[in-house]
Order: C-alpha cells, then sequence, then structure tokens
C-alpha cells in the first residue's frame, strides 16, 4: 500500500472515529435528558401514589353528599305526590369487580324493596327516573331543557294532581323546561303550551302562563 493509500485510509478512519465520537455525544446527552425526564416522572409518580389517598376520599366523600341531595330531593317528591304513603328512597352504594354500583331501595313502614324490584308500582318507578333526570340536568350549566316521550303514562288518575303540582314547583325552583311528548289527554290541562302535531305540521291549541323570557 503506498503512503498515499495510507493517509487516504487514515483520513477515512479519522472521519469515521469524528462521525462515532460525535453519534456518542449525542446519544450520551439524549440519555442524560431521558434520565432526568425518568426521575421527573418518578417524583410525580411517587407525588401521585402519596396523594391518592386523599383524592379517593374527597371524591367518595363528594359522591356520597351528592347522592345524599338525591335522596332527598326523590323522598320529598315521593312523599308530596303519594300523600297516602311514607315512602322514602336509600342509595346503597357498594364495589362490585373493582367498579363503584348503586342500587336504589324504596323504603315504607320498615319494610324494603330494591327498585329493580318487579313489585314496585310503574307510577313510583316513572316519578324516580325523572326526578333523577332532573337532578342531572340541575347540576349541568346549560339551559335546561328536558324531553320525554310517553313518560307519565304510568301515573294514575289518582295522584296526577298532586304529580303535575309538585312537577310546576319544581321547574320554577331549577328553571327546568320539560317536553312531553304524549297521546295521553289528561295531561293537556297543565301544559303552558299545548301542540298538536299531524302528519308533521304542528299548531299551538293552548297557552297560558307562559314567561316568554324562557322561551
Amino acid at each position: 500500500m503506498t503512503f498515499e493509500e495510507l493517509e487516504h485510509k487514515a483520513s477515512e478512519l479519522f472521519l469515521a472515529y469524528k462521525t462515532a465520537s460525535s453519534a456518542a455525544d449525542m446519544s450520551r446527552k439524549v440519555l442524560q435528558e431521558n434520565n432526568s425526564e425518568y426521575e421527573s416522572l418518578l417524583a410525580q409518580s411517587r407525588l401521585y401514589e402519596s396523594a391518592k389517598p386523599v383524592i379517593d376520599e374527597l371524591v367518595q366523600r363528594f359522591s356520597r353528599r351528592a347522592l345524599d341531595h338525591l335522596e332527598q330531593l326523590l323522598t320529598f317528591g315521593l312523599r308530596k305526590i303519594f300523600t297516602d304513603h311514607e315512602y322514602s328512597i336509600s342509595i346503597v352504594t357498594a364495589d362490585k369487580r373493582g367498579n363503584k354500583c348503586a342500587e336504589l331501595v324504596l323504603e315504607e313502614g320498615g319494610y324494603q324493596f330494591p327498585l329493580k324490584d318487579s313489585s314496585v308500582a310503574g307510577g313510583i318507578l316513572v316519578t324516580v327516573g325523572f326526578l333523577i333526570q332532573c337532578f342531572y340536568v340541575s347540576n349541568l350549566p346549560i339551559r335546561k331543557v328536558v324531553f320525554l316521550d310517553e313518560a307519565f303514562t304510568q301515573i294514575s288518575t289518582a295522584y296526577l294532581e298532586n304529580f303535575m303540582a309538585f312537577l310546576q314547583e319544581l321547574t320554577k325552583q331549577i328553571d327546568l323546561i320539560v317536553v312531553l311528548i304524549t297521546h295521553d289527554k289528561r295531561f293537556i290541562p297543565y301544559g303552558d303550551r299545548v301542540y298538536n302535531v299531524k302528519d308533521g305540521v304542528y299548531t299551538l291549541e293552548q297557552e297560558r302562563g307562559v314567561d316568554h323570557d324562557r322561551q
């Protein structure tokens, strides 16, 4: 190998060395940055682990407080409507397969009936379901409108007047608009506005006591 060839080979090796050295420096810098980020994430993880029990406790307390308010609303509503009974509702929470779940229980005279029990009257189920919707909507920062399709047909005529009086009181308190779609003519006298819809065309048939600011 001539001197010129050796010189050329040495130049190639030196260039390769510089390239490898530069790459090693870059890798070292990236590794250090990654180690620093890893330590930061590890510190955050330790902080989260120490705070998690406190967060869980706060969530549980808030959830229980909200459920207590819902229990009060359901019990108050049932007693205002079904005045010949002393109904109350309790919400029992439990952990099932790692998930929190809640069961509603109807109570009267020392007896308890899960709401999913077939012996619970349809009017009670309708009332409870509607009040839960109202409770949910009332806690949202939006205009409060509930659309219901044939929702109250199971309300007995014996309790209809109580139900509608309570509904009107509730809608005023939480500034709620209820739009009821129904074929049940029992509800027509109670509507602030009554529309008749036929073949896709609606006509206003009744309007009374309407607050036009809430349209």
